[in-house]
């Protein structure tokens, strides 16, 4: 079921069946709980040393309602033009290099395209530090949103928990 543009009922027109359910009912349905929207996780990820953005690839699709994810991916997709929120978490694991932790939200596969949204830390030696990001941006139909992670140490580094959302809010 798609959303249907709200009718201009006329005056005096008869209320039917059809038109509830097409204008009303099916739309409450899809704002409700069929409306896009998923939740996408990796577990276990390595982010690239030396600054450089490294894409990750979902290991489980929590929520997944229209499609918006498929696995081994780094990205969702809108399968509809509108305004999305979308976020991201992540947790740099604790080692002995201190130095600076990030993810980004971008348009394109490791950091690449329009920069939608980023959040850095700093990483305090041994300990783990956690991330998030969230951001409402404006997609056309199929328009993807990727997440990318970086580390400024010289070798890469354990992320754990890497998770991303998306939901549909309006047109």
């Amino acid at each position: 079921m798609a959303w249907n543009t709200p009718r201009d009922w006329a005056t005096n027109e008869a209320v039917t069946s059809a038109n509830m359910d097409t204008y009303v009912s099916d739309n409450l349905t899809w704002l409700g709980t069929s409306r896009p929207h998923c939740q996408v996780r990796d577990a276990t990820a390595t982010a690239g040393g030396s600054a450089a953005w490294t894409a990750v690839s979902w290991d489980s699709l929590t929520t997944n309602v229209a499609s918006m994810a498929s696995s081994s991916t780094s990205h969702v997709i809108a399968p509809t033009a509108g305004f999305y929120m979308i976020g991201a978490s992540a947790v740099f694991e604790g080692d002995t290099t201190a130095g600076i932790r990030a993810i980004m939200l971008s348009s394109g596969s490791a950091g690449s395209g329009t920069v939608y949204a980023q959040s850095n830390t700093t990483q305090h030696g041994g300990n783990p530090s956690g991330i998030t990001v969230v951001t409402g941006v404006q997609l056309a139909a199929f328009g993807a949103v990727y997440l990318s992670i970086a580390s400024s140490d010289a070798t890469a580094g354990a992320v754990s928990n890497v998770r991303m959302w998306a939901i549909w809010c309006t047109t």
